[in-house]
């Protein structure tokens, strides 16, 4: 983690003549295939000079391109920068236009709304197998057109729907998990948008677990989810330093040519990223930390008898992480 953001730094700040005309020539090369209709080969040339380097112009053109291949979440988000990169730089066509596709992409893109019960934190939740943080567990969110499997686990207990849904479609899938006295048993349903259909029961374990295995699970994959929240965070912080740059880029011409006038409001851009930076470098690292925790825990609440590990985080300047160590 430290090492791939230590890289994406080096890279934002010593981009060579070289990278910048490879990334001009494959983003000449994605507008002809674009005029073609052809999204897919466009959008690939687009991201490969979005590595390089982002202005509004290339997120307009990945986002659109992202909207004709349904890839309509993406969409929101390239052209949602587009929008913010190209007010700050003064480009009001630029920003006329992304806003212009924003908002279809946004009407277009079908509504999922997850529901449990009141009161009930389940372990998990996972939409097409990546797990979810609770936030999407509130207000109804965008996903892109096609099927869907909604997972929710608690202790032993899985039960799974999917569904279908099709542009501007909206869909309310809901979970009756069982209470803590129930014994536990594993549910596969189907569910049609927008009514989620029965569930059926499938064989399952019929003894309940002990108490301190679930309480050690529980605590677990809390740790894992708060640390995945907290490396989500460090990339936010992340691409708002990038942000930063971004608009020191839209006003030097080269890192070393700034106008004077400019000077002060370009070492403010300048002190925010260095926060931003060290903000997304902490959160990333206290992330993996909990992460780790949540792994040992749940290791080692198999194999208690046979493993010995602590996990220490450490930092310094630029860098921050954890160290695992013991027997496994």
């Amino acid at each position: 983690m430290c090492a791939l953001a230590t890289g994406l730094c080096d890279r934002a700040m010593a981009q060579t003549a070289s990278e910048i005309a490879a990334a001009r020539q494959w983003f000449e090369g994605g507008l002809a295939l674009e005029e073609q209709g052809r999204w897919d080969e466009a959008l690939a040339l687009f991201r490969r000079a979005a590595e390089v380097k982002q202005t509004p112009q290339l997120l307009f053109h990945q986002g659109l391109c992202e909207k004709h291949t349904g890839l309509l979440v993406k969409s929101i988000l390239s052209l949602s920068r587009s929008v913010g990169m190209a007010r700050q730089a003064g480009l009001g066509k630029v920003e006329e236009g992304a806003q212009v596709e924003l908002t279809d992409a946004r009407e277009r893109a079908p509504v999922l709304q997850i529901v449990l019960p009141e009161g009930v934190q389940p372990d998990r939740v996972m939409l097409d197998g990546i797990e979810l943080s609770s936030v999407f567990f509130r207000e109804p969110f965008p996903v892109n057109p096609g099927v869907h499997e909604v997972v929710v686990a608690r202790g032993a207990t899985r039960t799974a729907k999917s569904v279908t849904l099709e542009e501007r479609a909206s869909a309310r899938v809901s979970f009756d998990l069982a209470s803590d006295t129930e014994p536990p048993a594993t549910h596969t349903a189907v569910a049609e948008a927008p009514v989620a259909g029965p569930t059926r029961p499938a064989r399952g374990p019929t003894e309940k677990p002990s108490t301190d295995t679930e309480g050690s699970h529980t605590l677990a994959w809390s740790l894992v989810g708060a640390g995945a929240l907290a490396v989500a965070g460090g990339g936010w912080f992340w691409m708002k330093r990038g942000d930063e740059l971004e608009r020191i880029d839209g006003i030097c011409p080269t890192r070393d040519q700034c106008p004077l006038e400019r000077k002060s409001e370009i070492e403010d851009m300048k002190s925010r990223g260095t926060t931003y930076s060290s903000v997304g470098l902490g959160l990333a690292g206290l992330g993996v930390a909990s992460v780790a925790v949540g792994g040992v825990l749940l290791f080692g609440s198999e194999n208690s008898a046979s493993t010995r590990a602590e996990v220490v985080p450490v930092g310094g300047p630029g860098h921050a992480g954890a160290l695992v160590r013991g027997r496994f």
